[in-house]
């Protein structure tokens, strides 16, 4: 089973795919402290089971402990053709997006599993304060009356589409 998501932050509260039988997931992680830049960049997310590990493309950071007890992160598995066969490489990843998962992986060491769920929470509770305003209102509806996480559309009459997002 593959999954796919546009918003990393809801598994503070979710379970994770892989405990739902999902192989493989895939998404957008920019919400995992990547500031928005006149529009990007963004921060695409692929992970997958042990078992499928050596045919992803790209490098994986692993976890270690230094000499000194110091925890650090390392380069563990990283295809060799990136770097000596180039015509038959799987990806191409550049400094820039080295750069994007440098600051989502500080950004989770930093806020640590409580703090995730924490901020999920927040987020969900913040957006339904807003989502609830419409309904009083004649001129504005909630377009879709499915479950929301932390965005969702209404229409105001005589205008196009709006978006809300907390």
């Amino acid at each position: 089973m593959i999954v796919g998501f546009s918003e990393a932050v809801a598994y503070g509260i979710l379970k994770p795919p892989g405990e739902e039988g999902a192989d493989i997931a895939a998404g957008e992680g920019q919400s995992f402290g990547v500031p928005l830049s006149y529009g990007g960049p963004y921060l695409g997310i692929f992970a997958t089971r042990e078992k499928f590990v050596r045919n992803m493309p790209g490098r994986l950071v692993g976890e270690t402990v230094d000499l000194d007890g110091k925890r650090g992160f390392v380069l563990t598995l990283a295809t060799r053709e990136q770097h000596i066969r180039r015509e038959r490489a799987t990806s191409n990843i550049c400094t820039n997006e080295g750069l994007c998962a440098l600051m989502a992986t500080i950004f989770l060491v930093c806020l640590g599993k409580r703090g995730l769920r924490e901020l999920a929470l927040m987020n969900l509770s913040k957006q339904n304060t807003p989502r609830r305003l419409p309904l009083r209102s004649t001129a504005v509806k909630l377009v879709f009356s499915s479950p929301t996480f932390n965005e969702f559309v209404v229409r105001i009459q005589g205008s196009r589409i709006g978006f809300w997002r907390s």
